[in-house]
């Protein structure tokens, strides 16, 4: 898989969990902290992960799966899952086990650290997305 697409569904997967865990209270997405990215606060600037993390933020926002306000250096506020992302994240397609919800295997590959299992994950997530389960 094309390493944009790789970056994409593991930056995915850390913002949707982030809101997942704080749902339905409005959080801040700092996205140079969940990816691993640097602010250059001296030269106003952002690194390139910082800023494909803030281009993942917006993709999610522009397709209605997230609300996320400001944008500011990666950083956005007011920030949580729509009625559409959190049902996709609920929904269990026939492609997971019966009781595993897309959720559940993005939170296990992270937190294994199993790339794997958050790419079938996010696969989950989009085949949800494009199939109309939500």
């Amino acid at each position: 898989m094309p390493e944009n697409i790789d970056q994409f569904n593991d930056y995915c997967a850390k913002i949707l969990s982030h809101l997942y865990d704080k749902f339905p209270s409005p959080t801040a997405i700092q996205t140079h902290i969940l990816v691993g990215g640097e602010i250059d606060e001296y030269e106003l600037k952002v690194c390139p992960k910082t800023s494909f993390g803030s281009d993942t933020v917006r993709w999610l926002r522009n397709e209605g799966f997230i609300v996320a306000e400001g944008g500011n250096f990666g950083t956005y506020h007011g920030c949580y899952l729509t009625a559409k992302g959190l049902s996709a994240l609920n929904a269990t397609p026939e492609s997971l086990a019966p009781d595993e919800t897309v959720i559940a295997k993005l939170k296990k590959g992270l937190a294994t650290g199993s790339s794997e299992v958050t790419k079938s994950a996010i696969g989950a997530f989009v085949t949800s997305v494009m199939s109309g389960v939500f």
